[in-house]
């Protein structure tokens, strides 16, 4: 009764965001809101929006012992949900050519974890401790794992048929989601509070986060083939290794590992986010495949739906 109480809570959510992304469905069906200007958005949500949410979170949570080991403890779940997601890639999708190749592995070790991630886990923890700003907070760390991870193993991944990686490690500092945790990590180490002329804008940003990134989330899924998904056999296999394998083990191995309560929650958010829209960016820096990279991102997302409340809702049932 408990869990199906728990999947209940998490749904709510999940389809409360759904509204919002059948918004930017229709928008783009109806030519009021289209893929091409939800694709001009992006650096905006990117590059702004996001790191003013990451930066609030800092600013939002009191320092304590408490809550910086928390912190940590969320960094050090993504790095190792991140690493050993590396390696199982490493087994998968080798008979299949090596662009589809590419495609699958970078699918199944990178979630969706700002545009989906962060919402959700605000989402969440709000409906669970009236406080979303301890999702954001949390789940901020995972943002920095998954940079730390994208630009580094994610570039080697997609790049050139020799496999040597031709990454700029400065992309390791110099990118939204590190650089917005180096910002707000010293203003909430020192308890610094900004003055509300930067303050207020800052929470004003942050709040465009969740309905922008759903919106435009929804005019990508407008022009996924779903039909051409369905008839490829390794999304189905990415799509059970991503949104239910990983997560359920992952959230599983945290649990054993002594890691419960919020941070147990919030981390089986951001291990069962749906496949990344970095996949369909990389793919088309490094001329791969973009038709799949966007098949299996859309037939994930929406598979999702389903599966991000019932590991959710596991996760709440053993923290």
């Amino acid at each position: 009764m408990a869990f199906l109480n728990n999947v209940y809570t998490v749904f709510e959510q999940v389809i409360i965001l759904a509204v919002m992304v059948a918004v930017g469905f229709c928008g783009d069906r109806f030519g009021y809101f289209t893929e091409r200007a939800a694709r001009l958005c992006n650096n905006l949500l990117f590059y702004v929006i996001t790191p003013c949410v990451i930066v609030n979170s800092f600013l939002s949570v009191e320092y304590t012992k408490s809550s910086a080991g928390g912190f940590f403890a969320a960094f050090g779940c993504a790095v190792v949900f991140h690493a050993l997601a590396v390696i199982l890639s490493l087994f998968l999708f080798n008979r299949t050519n090596e662009d589809q190749s590419k495609i699958y592995k970078f699918a199944t070790v990178y979630g969706n974890t700002g545009y989906m991630g962060l919402p959700l886990a605000g989402a969440v923890m709000q409906a669970v401790t009236g406080n979303s700003e301890i999702g954001f907070f949390y789940c901020s760390a995972a943002v920095a794992a998954f940079n730390l991870f994208c630009f580094t193993h994610g570039v080697w991944l997609m790049s050139g048929k020799d496999g040597k990686s031709k990454f700029n490690f400065s992309k390791l500092i110099i990118n939204p989601g590190m650089l917005s945790v180096i910002i707000g990590m010293p203003l909430f180490l020192l308890s610094i509070k900004l003055v509300p002329v930067i303050s207020q804008p800052l929470e004003y940003l942050a709040s465009m986060n969740t309905p922008l990134a759903m919106v435009m989330f929804g005019t990508y899924l407008s022009k996924a083939d779903f039909a051409a998904a369905f008839r490829q056999k390794n999304i189905y296999v990415t799509a059970l290794l991503k949104l239910a394998i990983i997560p359920l083990a992952m959230t599983g191995l945290f649990r054993l590992c002594g890691v419960t309560g919020n941070l147990l929650i919030v981390a089986s958010v951001f291990v069962s986010a749906p496949s990344a829209n970095n996949t369909v960016m990389f793919a088309a820096k490094y001329n791969r495949d973009t038709s799949l990279a966007s098949q299996v991102c859309g037939f994930t997302s929406v598979i999702s739906v389903i599966t991000m409340p019932a590991c959710v809702a596991a996760a709440m049932l053993i923290a």
